[in-house]
């Protein structure tokens, strides 16, 4: 990435970025730009090579900086991947704001498809953070737990919210926030899946999928009525 490229995302993610170095310095706008190339650096051979492959000597070379330089700031490749994922994997801005919006009941399946096909979009724009940090938090590393946790969870309440906003229009023994969990069980599958832009058969597509996976949410929103196919 150019030096005007990192410049640009700095000024997005400033205010989340460390003030300190591992060895407890502050850090300047010149080292900030430096940690915030290296991170670049790693999204980028990750979209071509998998975290197990990448060095910190080749890291370093393709960021034009010194594994010295480099070790001020992470511990190794896994941490720096860490602060890839906590820098990126917030959902956009567009799609926070549809889950804050109110959903009419006559319109929970125009809704619902709107999120699922804006959450399947995320994920095939981020499919190379964001499948490290599903993978790595499976596996038991508790700061990719705590990661994982802090980005969905929020998305799962939200959801739960509008599932018991509907529960008076509605019967049956669903908990609003299973209901949302086997929601977002389904769909984080379902994105993963996506980035291939190719359904797993040739007799259904993926907007069918995100159709399918529109239905079930809306269900629970209270949604009986549906357009027709077509």
């Amino acid at each position: 990435m150019s030096s005007s490229g990192t410049r640009d995302i700095f000024v997005q993610v400033s205010n989340r970025m460390p003030t300190h170095n591992l060895q407890g310095q502050v850090v300047g706008r010149k080292g900030q730009l430096t940690r915030l190339r290296l991170i670049e650096t790693l999204c980028e051979m990750l979209r071509h090579r998998p975290l197990n492959d990448l060095r910190i000597m080749d890291l370093c070379r393709e960021a034009k900086t010194s594994p010295g330089t480099f070790y001020l700031y992470f511990k190794d490749v896994q941490d720096l991947a860490f602060e890839a994922i906590r820098l990126y994997q917030e959902i956009p801005a567009e799609l926070d704001e549809l889950l804050l919006a109110e959903w009419p009941a006559e319109e929970a399946f125009e809704y619902a498809q709107r999120f699922v096909a804006g959450y399947v979009r995320y994920w095939q724009e981020r499919y190379h953070l964001l499948h490290i940090r599903n993978l790595t938090a499976d596996q038991g590393d508790e700061r990719m737990v705590e990661l994982r946790h802090s980005c969905v969870v929020p998305i799962m309440e939200r959801l739960a919210g509008k599932i018991a906003g509907a529960s008076g229009q509605r019967s049956g023994p669903l908990t609003p926030l299973a209901g949302a969990t086997v929601i977002m069980g389904s769909l984080e599958r379902l994105a993963a899946l996506s980035r291939f832009h190719v359904a797993p058969r040739t007799d259904m597509s993926t907007q069918d999928l995100v159709d399918a996976e529109a239905w079930v949410l809306a269900r629970m929103l209270g949604q009986d009525e549906f357009p027709a196919s077509g």
